[in-house]
């Protein structure tokens, strides 16, 4: 017998088991197949692999049991710090492997998640690395002994990885191994859009499937009808199938007695989250009603997915016990958000950079930052094939000689902030230089020697320019915002030989940084003002 289901090109799934089962002589095949339009290209549908085991099951019961005798943890407000340790698998040649920049997305993206239950998760040391094959491609089989040998015993162990083989269809994107007791993510993702690592990271804490029970034959008319009467779900190992009137909600399916039945009507349904209209009633003759926006279930494309009252508790349970000691800290975060505007120092304004020599980008150290990410491109779009980022403990990089071949003649920069809490900052504007052979000695920067005193000011205050020329100059003087507006129209000024002080007129500044340029038909050379 084989069901098949179409689902259209802007449907996403995170998740999903395609199962071939025996049952009975019967091959039962779900097939599922995407059409995309040339804006997506086809879509591989995923799966979560992560499987019960028996000690799983004693840490669900284990953590059940827990929040009967300490009911006082639910009330606790601080906030938890529970450290990550990333490691970023790769081939054995050291290629590839997922952008230090989408697992700071990732990150962001998880503590979102998890920020109404006061956890965070924070970055332990350094993003480590493992090049090997095996490990990158069969993390569930004989890469998993290796994954094994890389854990930090301090933390919570997520390792990133381009394959997860599996003899079934479709793709593994995750999977949280109880054994081993680590997270292994896909590549694919690694970002802040899927949902793939906080459910990963649910079966950490010892949630199960909201549907669990029927991870390999999901509920469908011909097999179960309209209404199900079977008792014991189809899927092994054995447990009751679930009532909507809650009477075996604490023994039945994932034993949250806050999250409704699922008999697994995600499977195949439209990936927008439309809501789940179709009439299924348990034995008891009551309509079921799923909750599609739960992490844990296999509804896909919701906007708002949460954890249920029920699943946090367990999850706090799961934190406090003594299986997790480990991962109790004393980190506190020296900020928890970073400022997102970046003040450049140098190169900016297209300013020539020669080609032949070490260029050193600087700028403003970000009160709280630890670390920045640091793109230069030679196109503005910052697209991966044109692009080298860097992490760095200063507020300064040097970029080696000859990194820029001649091909290149406009070098983009960018910069945002981040430590080991704050990853949610992107790079909101970016600076450029020149890059050339041979510096143009008829340039202004060679005809000028200038500064602006002082260069932070109050708003108010006279500006003033003092320029130091060898020859006779007109120039024109002009000021504008960061991101380019006019604050004053363009004014001319003839300079004479020697030390010239020109005083701007008074303007309305706001706190900010604003550009005060120089410029003639020879070039332009231009100075940050920073208003307090």
């Amino acid at each position: 017998r084989i069901f098949l289901f179409y689902v259209p090109c802007s449907f996403y799934l995170n998740e999903i088991f395609y199962q071939m089962l025996l049952v009975k002589n019967t091959i039962l095949i779900f097939v599922l197949a995407i059409f995309c339009s040339s804006l997506f290209g086809q879509r591989v549908v995923g799966k979560c692999s992560t499987v019960s085991t028996p000690e799983m099951d004693a840490r669900l019961e284990a953590n059940i049991n827990y929040l009967e005798k300490n009911g006082a943890i639910l009330t606790e407000r601080a906030t938890k710090y529970v450290p990550i340790r990333f490691t970023v698998v790769r081939p054995t040649s050291g290629t590839g492997g997922v952008s230090v920049k989408n697992i700071m997305k990732l990150l962001c993206k998880i503590n979102k998640d998890y920020a109404n239950q006061e956890l965070q998760f924070f970055i332990k040391d350094d993003i480590k690395y493992l090049n090997n094959d095996k490990a990158n491609t069969d993390p569930q089989g004989v890469g998993g002994n290796i994954l094994k040998l890389q854990k930090d015993k301090d933390a919570l162990n997520m390792f990133f990885v381009a394959d997860i083989m599996s003899d079934s269809e479709g793709q593994i994107l995750g999977f949280y191994s109880p054994n081993n007791d680590f997270v292994v993510i896909r590549n694919s993702e690694v970002n802040d859009v899927a949902q793939t690592t906080s459910h990963e990271l649910g079966h950490f804490f010892s949630l199960r499937h909201t549907f669990y029970g029927w991870e390999c034959q999901p509920w469908n008319e011909a097999d179960f009808g309209k209404t199900v009467t079977i008792t014991i779900a189809p899927c092994p190992p054995t447990v009751a199938v679930e009532l909507v009137n809650g009477s075996n909600c604490a023994t039945a399916a994932d034993r949250v007695c806050d999250t409704p039945p699922d008999y697994n009507f995600g499977f195949g349904w439209p990936n927008d989250c439309r809501y789940f209209d179709t009439e299924v009633y348990d034995r008891n003759d009551e309509l079921i009603h799923p909750d599609q926006s739960n992490y844990m279930s296999y509804f896909f494309g919701c906007g708002d997915y949460h954890f249920s009252q029920g699943q946090i508790n367990l999850i706090k349970a799961d934190l406090a016990s003594a299986a997790r000691d480990y991962l109790k800290s004393t980190f506190v975060p020296t900020a928890t958000t970073l400022q997102e505007t970046i003040n450049y120092f140098s190169p900016i304004d297209s300013v020539e950079k020669l080609r032949s020599a070490p260029i050193t980008l600087s700028w403003e150290a970000v009160p709280g930052a630890t670390s920045y990410i640091l793109e230069y491109s030679k196109n503005k779009s910052f697209g991966s094939a044109f692009t080298t980022t860097e992490i760095v403990n200063e507020n300064q990089f040097t970029i080696p000689a000859s990194t820029f071949t001649a091909s290149t003649t406009v070098a983009f920069w960018r910069v945002s902030a981040f430590n080991p809490v704050s990853t949610c900052n992107a790079a909101v504007d970016y600076e450029t230089f020149q890059v050339v052979t041979a510096l143009n000695s008829n340039k202004i920067d060679s005809q000028v020697d200038w500064s602006i005193v002082p260069n932070n000011i109050k708003n108010g205050d006279e500006i003033s320019i003092m320029i130091n020329t060898s020859s006779t100059l007109d120039v024109n003087i002009s000021v504008t915002s960061t991101n380019g507006q006019k604050l004053i129209n363009p004014t001319s000024k003839k300079l004479s030989i020697g030390e010239n002080r020109l005083v701007l007129e008074k303007m309305d500044l706001k706190p900010g940084i604003y550009i005060i340029s120089i410029s003639n038909i020879d070039g332009i050379s231009s100075k940050k003002l920073i208003v307090q």
